[in-house]
């Protein structure tokens, strides 16, 4: 299965969307606690008569590299990291691109927040870069030892939420820097689920905060060398469930998504998962317990039109604005979109 070198070096070498937004009034959860066992939930089925198609945003090796994680805002201006070129840039709704940050170590993660601020995770620096709709960049300041940090989430009232990736566990920071574990334990590597301390953590990667409160976060499995292999949930107190494991151990989650759409990108009462594959494929996780593949094929390619036939490589961010969801396909140095189209 492909995997860059770089991909290999992030995740597993590891040793040491614009995200949903929190309202003023919490989305009651209306899916159960927990839906995992230890053998996992298969992927069960795939989108049939779907009229959902595949465009091409922007690409281009030259002015797009490597994209691998994206955010974007409501009026469609995106926001995409390239982990491997050091590079983060911002792609406005007319499809131009323009460089915001050069020459930075691994930037991996990348979140807006209510003012308009990007948010950075640079995982070869241990920090997180801020910057302002103006252009002027900052660092996020931390009272805490991160350790290869990947994603972070941000709530509404500006409460920054990391996942501790060479940490295993998720920190919770407040505005003014203060740092409070919500979940996990510094050097205490595995996989059970608890509140705080108790829960454990092996590689926790992605991290997107639901309009519920709830955060979702991609781990491993426990083991030294498997990342993206498990969904878990974590409530405002810290309780974590695990939602999905991996039956095949060669497939792992390079990224996820939430939003209230279904798997035909119509509105949703509930909260569901947008999953992105490393052997290409994209897919649907509906918070009952139902995986949906979307894009199906696993042969490495760039074809648009529908998404039966569509193709990826390397699709390593996904995110969601209104009833699109866009992607980092990496190989391809493009950003792609999924729409719905209407039948006539």
């Amino acid at each position: 299965m492909h995997r860059t070198p770089f991909k290999t070096f992030l995740y597993i070498g590891i040793t040491s969307c614009l995200l949903s937004m929190q309202s003023c009034k919490l989305d009651p959860p209306v899916y159960p606690n927990s839906l995992s066992d230890t053998s996992g939930l298969p992927a069960v089925d795939v989108l049939k008569n779907p009229h959902l198609f595949v465009f091409t945003s922007a690409k281009g090796l030259n002015v797009l590299p490597h994209p691998f994680r994206i955010c974007t805002t409501t009026d469609g201006t995106k926001y995409i990291t390239s982990a491997a070129e050091g590079k983060v840039f911002k792609l406005d709704a007319l499809g131009r691109i323009t460089m915001l940050l050069n020459d930075v170590k691994k930037p991996t993660g990348i979140k807006l927040d209510q003012e308009g601020n990007v948010y950075v995770m640079l995982t070869g620096e241990n920090k997180i870069a801020k910057i302002s709709p103006g252009g002027k960049v900052s660092t996020v300041k931390i009272n805490a030892y991160t350790n290869s940090a990947q994603d972070l989430a941000i709530a509404s009232d500006g409460t920054l939420y990391i996942a501790d990736t060479g940490n295993s566990r998720i920190l919770k920071v407040s505005q003014d820097g203060t740092v409070v574990p919500l979940a996990g334990k510094i050097a205490t590597f595995g996989l059970k689920d608890g509140t705080g301390e108790n829960a454990h953590f092996s590689y926790p990667t992605n991290i997107r905060l639901a309009s519920d409160g709830f955060l979702w976060v991609i781990d491993g499995d426990g083991s030294n060398n498997n990342w993206g292999q498990t969904i878990r949930r974590i409530s405002k107190k810290g309780q974590v469930s695990t939602y999905f494991t991996q039956q095949n151990k060669a497939l792992s989650i390079t990224d996820v998504a939430v939003a209230k759409l279904d798997k035909e990108l119509n509105p949703s009462h509930i909260i569901n998962l947008f999953l992105t594959y490393n052997n290409n494929t994209v897919a649907h996780f509906a918070t009952d317990g139902q995986q949906t593949l979307l894009a199906k094929i696993t042969t490495p390619g760039h074809t648009d039109g529908d998404i039966i036939t569509a193709q990826f490589h390397g699709p390593s961010g996904v995110c969601v604005n209104g009833t699109s969801v866009y992607i980092a396909d990496e190989e391809n140095n493009s950003v792609r979109k999924i729409v719905a189209v209407k039948p006539n």
